[in-house]
C-alpha cells in the first residue's frame, strides 16, 4: 500500500511547484521582452527596416521594406511588433503618398504570420507564398477603389514578384550573419543574398542626405575602398561598376556612375602595394579626375566630404574583419581550395593512423603465432635415434642390449659419430671407432645411415633456418612499416603553418637577394632537416642557392639554417634541390678511389653515398665475393638493395636483415657481396657501423689517434642467422672516417693495414677527402709490392 501513497504525495509536490511557478512568470516574461526590445541587436534591426522601406525600384516599386519585415518576422516573432513599427515609420517617411498601401500589407503579412503559424517539414516555403498572396490582395483592393490601369497591374505584378523573392532571400541573409559570428565559412549563395541585403541599404540610403552628402555614397565609396584592398586593381574596377548601376535602379536616370565608380576603384588598386594610405589616395586621385567632368562644382564639394568619410571608416576597421571578409570572397577559389587541401590531408593523417594501428594488431599477432610454432631440435634429434632402432636395429640379436641396457653408451657412440660426420661432411667405415665396429654388427649400414640422415639433417635445418629467415623479416618489414607510417603523420601534421610560410614568403625573399626563384616547394621537414625543391632561372649549376636560402630560411624562421648539400639543376628546367640542418648540425665532405685488381677489367666492389630522412647520412661499400663481372653484379644488387631499403625510410636493422635474407637463399655458385655500412647522425654527430662479412673500418680524430672498428667475415650460412655487428661512435668536426675493402686489409704480406694506415692517417689527417683517399689506395699498392692484389675501394668522409 505504500506505492500509492508515495505516489500521490509527489503530485501534490509537483502540482504546488506548477502554481508557484505559473505566479513568476508574467512579469519575469515582460522584463525579457523589454530588454530584447531594447537592445543593440533590435535596434540595427529596426533601423535597416526604416531603411529598407525606402528601397525602390525606378520611383515605383518598394518590395525590399516588405520583404525584410517578413523574414525577419518569420525568423523572430518576438521582435515583431517592434519591426513592424519601424517599417511603418519608414513608408510614411519615404513614401507617405503610398502610406496606406504599404501599412495595410505589413499588417496583412504580421497577421497571417500571427494567427497562422508555419506547419510542415518545409515552412520556408510558407514566407514567400504569404508575402506574394499579400502584396497581391491588398495592392489589388486598392487598385480596384482607385481605378484599373494596365501600368498600375504591371507594377502590382511584378512588386509582388519581387517582394515573394526577396523575402526569401533576406530571410538567408540573416540566417548568414548567425554563420558569420560562429565563425562558420559561408558559400557562394550566402554571399549573394548579403549582397541582395546590402543593395536594399545602400538604396534605401539613397533617399536620405545631409546637406548633399549621403549616407550611401559614403558606404559605397567603403566597399569600393575594401574591395580594392582585398582584390587589386580587378577587384576594386569590378565592384565600382556594379555600385554605379545603383543609381540607376533607384530613379529612371542615366548610369554615369558607372565609370566614375569603376575608374575610382580602378585607380584605387593600383596603389594596393601601398596598403591602406596608398588606396585611399588613388581612389581620391581617380574621383577628382573624373568629378571635374561628370559633377558640377557644388557636387564637388559633396563627394570630397563623402571620400573623406569613408576613408575615416576605412582606417578605422580592424584587419581581422578584412581578413574574415578575404576568406568569403576568396572562398571558392583559392581558400576554398586550401580548406580542401586540409581535409585532404585531414583524412591522409587519419587514415595512416588506422592503417598503423591495424599493421600492429597484425604484427602482434602473427608475432605470437610464430612463437608457438618454433621448430624444436629436439624433436630432430629423437627422430633420429628412432630411425636408426627400428631400420638398421631392428632385426639385430644385440638389439635389447644397446638400446635397453647399455643406452647411454650407445647414445654417445652414435652422438659422435654423428660429430664426426657432421664436422668432415660425412664419414666412412675407417672413421668409426673401433670399439663401435668390435660391438656392432651392422656398423656398415650404419654409415651409409648416419651419412644420409646427416645430409637430411642439414637440409631440414636450412629450410627451418630459411622459415625463421622469412618470419623474422616479416615482422621486422611490419615494424618498420610502422614506424614509416608514424614518421610520414608526423612529416604531414608538424609545422604546418611553418611550411606555408616558407613557401609563400621565400620567393620573395630570395629575389630581393639577387636569387631569381620562380617556384619553392617544401620536400620535407624533420625537426634537424629542411628539404626544399626548387626551380631558378639563372642557377645553372653554379651552387650559389645554398647559402643565400639557408640566410633567408633563418630570417623568415628565426632559427639558425646551414647548408648540408645543394644538386642544383644543369639547366633553368630542372629544379634544384637544396638540404638544410638546423642548429649546430655537422656535414659530411664524402670522395671515394677504386683500383682494380691485376688482370681483371672488372672491379668487383661498388661504393655509394646517399642522404636519408631525419638529417642522417649513409656511406657503403659492398665487396663481391671473388672478382670479375659477376661479383660486380652481386655488389651492385646488395648496394642497391640497401639504398632502395634506406630511401624508404626503413631503418638499418630491416636493411641489414634482408641482405642476409637473400644471402640465406640458394644463389648461384655460392656468391656472396659483404656489406659495410655506416650511417651518420648529423645532428647529434653519431655514426653507426654495420657489418656483414665486411673488414674493419677506422675512425681517425686529430690528434687523438686511429680507432679501429672490427670487422666480421662470412664463413659459412650459420654465421649469416647472427645479429650484425653494429658500433656506434661519437663524432666531431674533423673526424676521419674510413670505409676500406678486403684489397686494403690484404694488401700488406706481412703484419696488418694499422700498421702501414696508422703513421700515413697521421701525416695527413688535415688533408681533403679526396686526398687522402688517393694516398691510403698509393700506399696500399706500394705496401703490396707494387701489385693490386685484389679490388681496392676506399671511402673517406671527413665531419665539417
Amino acid at each position: 500500500m505504500s506505492e500509492p501513497v508515495k505516489f500521490y504525495a509527489f503530485k501534490e509536490r509537483e502540482a504546488s511547484k506548477k502554481v508557484k511557478l505559473s505566479s513568476i512568470p508574467k512579469k519575469n516574461q515582460l522584463h525579457i521582452l523589454m530588454r530584447s526590445w531594447f537592445s543593440l541587436p533590435s535596434l540595427l534591426l529596426c533601423s535597416c527596416s526604416f531603411v529598407m522601406s525606402g528601397a525602390g525600384f525606378m520611383d515605383s516599386l518598394y518590395p525590399f521594406g516588405i520583404a525584410w519585415f517578413a523574414a525577419l518576422s518569420f525568423l523572430d516573432k518576438k521582435r515583431s511588433p517592434l519591426l513592424f513599427v519601424a517599417a511603418l515609420a519608414g513608408y510614411l517617411w519615404f513614401v507617405p503618398e503610398l502610406f496606406p498601401v504599404y501599412a495595410s500589407v505589413l499588417f496583412a503579412v504580421y497577421s497571417c504570420f500571427l494567427f497562422y503559424p508555419a506547419l510542415g517539414s518545409k515552412p520556408r516555403y510558407y514566407l514567400p507564398s504569404t508575402v506574394f498572396t499579400s502584396v497581391v490582395v491588398i495592392r489589388g483592393l486598392f487598385l480596384v477603389f482607385g481605378g484599373i490601369s494596365d501600368r498600375l497591374l504591371v507594377i502590382i505584378l511584378f512588386e509582388s514578384i519581387l517582394s515573394a523573392g526577396f523575402s526569401l532571400v533576406l530571410y538567408r541573409a540573416s540566417e548568414v550573419w548567425q554563420l558569420i559570428n560562429s565563425m562558420e565559412k559561408p558559400t557562394r549563395g550566402d554571399v549573394l543574398c548579403i549582397l541582395v541585403f546590402a543593395c536594399g541599404l545602400l538604396l534605401g540610403l539613397r533617399g536620405m542626405a545631409v546637406y548633399s552628402v549621403s549616407p550611401a555614397n559614403i558606404v559605397m565609396c567603403l566597399i569600393i575602398l575594401s574591395a580594392a584592398l582585398l582584390g587589386g586593381i580587378g577587384g576594386g574596377a569590378a565592384v565600382g561598376a556594379v555600385l554605379g548601376v545603383i543609381p540607376s535602379l533607384a530613379a529612371m536616370v542615366s548610369p554615369a556612375a558607372i565609370g566614375m565608380y569603376a575608374f575610382s576603384g580602378f585607380a584605387a588598386g593600383l596603389f594596393q602595394k601601398f596598403r591602406r594610405p596608398g588606396i585611399i589616395f588613388g581612389y581620391l586621385l581617380g574621383n577628382i579626375v573624373l568629378s571635374l567632368y561628370l559633377l558640377n562644382s557644388t557636387l564637388l564639394i559633396s563627394s570630397a566630404v563623402e571620400t573623406l568619410f569613408a576613408a575615416a571608416m576605412f582606417l578605422a576597421i580592424p584587419k581581422g574583419i578584412y581578413f574574415r571578409l578575404s576568406e568569403m570572397v576568396k572562398g571558392d577559389a583559392s581558400l576554398q581550395g586550401e580548406s580542401s587541401r586540409c581535409r585532404g590531408e585531414e583524412y591522409a593523417l587519419r587514415r595512416l593512423n588506422e592503417v598503423g594501428k591495424h599493421l600492429g594488431e597484425l604484427r602482434n599477432s602473427m608475432a605470437q603465432l610464430y612463437k608457438e610454432s618454433e621448430p624444436k631440435s629436439e624433436k630432430n634429434i629423437s627422430s633420429i635415434l628412432d630411425h636408426i632402432s627400428a631400420k638398421i636395429c631392428a632385426d639385430c640379436s644385440l638389439r635389447d642390449v644397446c638400446w635397453k641396457s647399455d643406452f647411454s653408451a650407445t647414445y654417445r657412440d652414435l652422438m659422435r659419430i654423428f660429430a664426426l660426420a657432421e664436422a668432415n661432411d660425412g664419414i666412412t667405415v675407417k672413421d668409426l671407432p673401433k670399439e663401435f665396429r668390435r660391438k656392432c654388427c651392422h656398423y656398415k649400414e650404419m654409415t651409409a645411415a648416419v651419412n644420409c640422415l646427416c645430409e637430411l639433417y642439414r637440409k631440414n635445418d636450412y629450410w627451418q633456418q630459411q622459415i625463421i629467415g622469412s618470419r623474422s623479416l616479416s615482422l621486422h618489414q611490419l615494424d618498420h612499416t610502422i614506424g614509416l607510417l608514424h614518421n610520414l603523420v608526423y612529416n604531414i601534421g608538424s609545422q604546418r603553418s611553418l611550411k606555408d610560410m616558407i613557401g609563400g614568403k621565400l620567393c620573395g625573399e630570395l629575389r630581393k637577394s639577387g636569387l631569381r626563384v620562380d617556384t619553392v616547394f617544401v620536400e620535407s621537414m624533420d625537426p634537424g632537416e629542411l628539404v626544399l625543391r626548387l626551380k631558378t632561372r639563372h642557377c645553372a649549376g653554379e651552387r650559389r642557392c645554398g647559402k643565400e636560402i639557408a640566410d633567408a630560411l633563418s630570417r623568415l624562421s628565426g632559427k639558425s639554417y646551414s647548408v648540408s648539400e645543394c644538386r642544383c639543376g644543369k639547366d633553368k628546367k630542372e629544379p634544384c634541390f637544396c638540404w638544410f640542418l638546423v642548429g649546430n648540425g655537422v656535414s659530411l665532405d664524402v670522395s671515394s678511389v677504386q683500383l682494380t685488381k691485376e688482370g681483371s677489367a672488372v672491379c668487383s666492389d661498388t661504393n655509394s653515398s646517399l642522404l636519408l630522412a631525419d638529417a642522417k647520412e649513409a656511406l657503403m661499400i659492398s665487396d663481391g665475393m671473388g672478382s670479375g663481372s659477376k661479383a660486380r653484379k652481386e655488389s651492385e644488387f646488395t648496394v642497391s638493395l640497401v639504398k632502395k631499403v634506406l630511401e624508404c625510410g626503413f631503418g638499418r636493422d630491416y636493411a641489414a636483415g634482408l641482405v642476409r635474407y637473400m644471402m640465406l637463399m640458394d644463389r648461384e655458385d655460392d656468391v656472396y657481396a659483404t656489406v659495410d655500412l655506416c650511417i651518420v647522425d648529423r645532428i647529434r654527430r653519431e655514426a653507426e657501423f654495420v657489418k656483414i662479412g665486411a673488414g674493419a673500418s677506422y675512425l681517425c680524430t686529430p690528434g687523438k689517434g686511429l680507432k679501429i672498428i672490427g670487422g666480421e667475415s662470412v664463413t659459412s650460412e650459420t654465421s649469416l642467422l647472427k645479429p650484425p655487428k653494429v658500433a656506434r661512435e661519437e663524432l666531431h668536426k674533423g673526424d676521419i672516417i674510413i670505409l676500406a675493402s678486403d684489397g686494403i686489409a690484404e694488401a700488406a704480406e706481412k703484419g696488418s693495414a694499422e700498421d702501414w694506415l696508422i703513421p700515413l692517417m697521421e701525416e695527413n689527417c688535415r688533408e681533403e677527402p679526396k686526398i687522402i683517399g688517393e694516398r691510403i689506395a698509393n700506399k696500399a699498392v706500394l705496401v703490396g709490392g707494387g701489385r693490386v692484389k685484389d679490388d681496392i675501394t676506399v671511402t673517406v668522409a671527413k665531419v665539417v
